[in-house]
């Protein structure tokens, strides 16, 4: 009482040093899931709880709450047995008399306090009965007893408001199983007459009401609790150690362990989940908090630190006040009753692990809790990656341009890689970056520009020749990097009509028109921009429109009004929302770092950006310029920052932060391989990139996809296009043909002989098998060969099924027209073998 009240005064939980299973209880009853009892040592409760609704359908007297108590399995009844406060007698309490439900009806008397209650889901007659150790004078301490035996009158539910006050205790209707040991705990099995009890401090033995002694016992010190699982009849947990272990035995190997938990706590209650195969609960004292154990659950390893599989699906605090029992529902599954220290129930719903697993293809199989398995489809980036593999996403340029026309920023990398590889007769491909052109030598960047020396002050039109914006010199660098960009270098009237107006035809007037100003050509940007207001439904229709009469108003410097309409262009620059008119308006308005302005706008595409720069920056500002681009691609993962380095080692940086990015290892592979080839073909050394370790892993991890998708075919195209030098080839082919007698390969004896024809093997002479078609002897070499390789026709090939084969040719010929085996006595259905690929998505 002192050790309470001072808890009281510090506003500390209320949690007792004597076990708390015997103060505090929640039990539901096991056939009705709507009724349920508490008790605590103030109240003793039964409660009904319908649709998240509670009222309380009996309150006993504070002075008599009972110290056990256990529901009856006798469906639709409300039968409950009660140990008495003192914990010596034993009651047994019809609720369903609602006048007077707690009148003395007894049913049993002891001697020494009563530790243990439980009925027997069987045979709902029988409850066992467990009590204090006594002397061996005294009776025994574990009973069983028959409360519907001859004596007495049978329990129905017609009779069962007279039936409980006439219970009595003769000989045959109690059982004595155990000796002189105190009983802990008592559980019995769901699905035959057995009884699983803790006795005292010693073992874990199991009963057998039929015979009345033991029939398997186990050391097992200071067992607490004692439950058999509901669904698995046969296994048997017990918190031993006074809670800091359990033990799941299995019954039908003698109580053999099959598993133990160390708890990081001591458990004062333990129960197994009856929806829930394999899931029990404990209740940790300590911080008063319930801890959830799933058995089949191997996600979670190593809670504790020890050796064992701690897997813990939750911790439930779940409220202010200390968790002090717990009950699992009847019926719903997954809910956890909880009874808190202010007397109120908690039902908390525990979702179990789900497990998942993908399938070689990338398809998603996650398990529901009813046991169904749910398919679900990906949409991720290797669902993507496998879908473009079937379109044909290989080394072809021109081809990946429509395949990943969904990425606008890869496929205008791709029809860059293009562009560089289309060349014609006599030219080298230039794949460079803009890095590397702009450290040529002028004799070597005039070699790789295709089209004639760019003069990068030339432009059209009388409001263009006004224009007072200066540009650089022309340089054979600045021209080359020009070509990378796919920026135009000569503004004359052909080149800038079919440039604009490619454009204009895929909506882009915003960019037409500033890159229209940049090359100082005003009425070439009002065409655009006025071609942008014959669609009224472009987002930026009006934006277009009153940048179209913004422009219009320009005038050269030097008229009259220029420094007003640059002032009024000023003050509207902020509210232009397309970064190409705003950077056109900038330009024109002609401020003091209007070009360090423009190529900072991250609105503006990569290589909009550098064919600026490459008209209006000098070199040091230009180098600067690159290095932040460069930058910046590193941070985001952009590709476009290929356009800068080429396919070099900072080239590889670039692929490395992109797939670091996207996980798109297929992209980075074929850019990889594709890229590899162009500066082999435009006379550049490869070696630095071949050596490169990332190279290899990127393509190894690739071509292990393609295996786990079981696309062979497109593994095999892939190898056989890839450029040479970075397959690693050190690997020994799969398949030796040997010779079916001696069992020594053919292929390794016919090197030696090359240039002679043998139908006998090598080593051993004998015969070589026949073909099946054209019962000719196979032979090691051909005499139609061709600078040494046997032709393809006479090659060897064998069903992988019944070891029958014979020549390619003949092979082919004969399944154009049947299905089976070519030998007469085989049934073999070779033709299927053939068609066993993996169907496409």
């Amino acid at each position: 009482l002192a050790l309470r009240a001072l808890k009281n005064a510090l506003g500390l939980p209320l949690i007792e040093t004597t076990p708390i299973m015997s103060r505090y209880k929640v039990l539901w009853h096991p056939t009705d899931a709507t009724v349920f009892a508490i008790k605590t040592p103030d109240i003793f409760e039964i409660r009904r709880s319908v649709e998240n609704r509670e009222e309380v359908l009996y309150t006993h007297p504070t002075a008599d709450v009972p110290s056990r108590m256990s529901w009856s399995h006798l469906p639709a009844t409300r039968l409950l047995a009660v140990a008495h406060q003192d914990g010596k007698s034993l009651r047994l309490v019809n609720l369903a008399d609602q006048d007077t439900p707690f009148q003395a009806r007894h049913a049993y008397k002891s001697s020494r306090a009563i530790t243990a209650l439980e009925w027997s889901p069987l045979d709902t007659n029988k409850l066992a009965l467990g009590t204090q150790a006594g002397s061996k004078t005294q009776t025994r301490s574990l009973l069983v007893l028959d409360v519907a035996s001859e004596q007495t009158i049978p329990l129905d539910r017609k009779r069962m408001e007279h039936a409980t006050s006439r219970y009595n205790t003769s000989k045959s209707a109690k059982q004595e199983l155990s000796a002189h040991e105190g009983i802990n705990a008592v559980s019995w099995f769901p699905d035959r007459p057995l009884l699983a009890a803790g006795l005292g401090s010693k073992k874990l033995s199991v009963f057998d009401s039929r015979v009345g002694h033991s029939i398997y016992d186990t050391a097992c010190p200071l067992i607490s609790n004692v439950a058999v699982c509901p669904q698995y009849s046969n296994m048997v947990a017990c918190s031993c150690d006074g809670g800091a272990v359990l033990r799941v035995f299995d019954v039908r190997n003698g109580l053999k362990q099959l598993m133990e938990f160390k708890f990081p706590f001591k458990a004062s209650a333990q129960a197994w989940s009856p929806t829930q195969p394999g899931m029990i609960a404990a209740l940790d004292a300590e911080s008063a908090s319930v801890r959830v154990l799933d058995l089949h659950w191997q996600g979670s390893k190593g809670f504790a630190e020890d050796t064992k599989v701690y897997s813990t699906v939750a911790q439930l605090p779940l409220h202010t006040a200390p968790v002090l029992d717990f009950d699992w529902h009847p019926s719903s599954k997954g809910v956890l009753s909880l009874l808190t220290g202010a007397n109120t129930v908690l039902h908390k719903t525990l979702y179990e692990h789900t497990s998942c697993t993908f399938s070689p293809s990338g398809d998603l199989a996650i398990s529901r809790n009813d046991g169904h398995i749910i398919p679900a489809k990906t949409n991720d980036i290797s669902s993507k990656m496998r879908t473009r593999v079937y379109a044909g996403y290989g080394l072809e340029a021109r081809a990946n341009v429509a395949i990943v026309d969904d990425d606008p920023a890869l496929a205008k990398l791709w029809r860059w890689m293009q562009k560089s590889s289309d060349t014609e007769d006599g030219q080298r491909p230039t794949f460079f970056g803009v890095e590397q052109a702009l450290s040529m030598q002028p004799e070597m960047a005039q070699r790789y520009i295709r089209s004639p020396r760019s003069s990068l002050g030339q432009s059209i039109g009388s409001v263009g020749q006004a224009l007072s914006v200066p540009r650089v010199p022309p340089s054979d660098q600045r021209s080359l990097a020009l070509e990378l960009c796919s920026f135009p270098a000569q503004f004359d009237s052909d080149n800038v009509h079919e440039w604009l107006n490619r454009l204009i035809e895929q909506q882009q007037y915003e960019r037409a028109a500033a890159l229209a100003v940049f090359h100082q050509n005003i009425s070439e940007a009002l065409r655009c921009l006025r071609a942008g207001t014959k669609s009224p439904d472009h987002p930026q229709y009006t934006q277009l429109a009153l940048s179209s009469m913004a422009l219009a108003g320009y005038q050269p410097p030097g008229e009259a009004g220029i420094d007003r309409w640059r002032e009024t262009c000023r003050a509207l620059l902020p509210q232009i929302d397309s970064p190409y008119l705003e950077a056109a308006f900038e330009f024109l308005i002609e401020q003091e770092d209007s070009h360090e302005v423009i190529v900072k706008m991250e609105g503006l595409s990569l290589s909009d950006r550098l064919g600026y720069a490459c008209h209006y920056l000098d070199d040091a500002a230009f180098k600067l310029l690159v290095d932040d681009l460069l930058a910046e691609c590193l941070v985001q993962g952009d590709l476009q920052g290929l356009i800068l380095t080429g396919m070099t080692p900072r080239g590889l940086e670039v692929l490395s932060a992109f797939v670091d990015q996207t996980s798109d290892i297929q992209t980075a592979v074929l850019l990889l391989a594709a890229g590899i080839k162009l500066v082999a073909q435009s006379g550049s050394s490869t070696r630095e990139l071949l050596t490169n370790p990332l190279c290899n892993l990127w393509l190894e991890t690739y071509r292990d996809l393609l295996d786990s998708w079981q696309a062979w075919m497109h593994r095999a195209k892939l190898d056989i296009a890839l450029p040479d030098g970075l397959i690693q080839k050190n690997s020994v082919g799969h398949v030796t043909i040997k010779c079916p007698s001696c069992k020594k390969s053919l292929v390794a004896k016919a090197r030696k002989t090359a240039g002679s024809s043998s139908t006998a093997c090598p080593s051993c002479r004998r015969p070589l098998p026949r073909c099946a078609v054209c019962l000719c002897r196979l032979s090691t070499s051909d005499a139609h060969e061709q600078e040494g390789a046997v032709k393809f026709s006479s090659w060897f090939s064998w069903c992988q099924i019944c070891q029958h084969g014979g020549h390619v040719t003949h092979m082919q010929q004969w399944f154009e027209t049947h299905t089976t085996c070519p030998v007469s006595s085989c049934n073999c259905d070779c033709s299927r073998q053939m068609l066993s690929e993996p169907v496409e998505p």
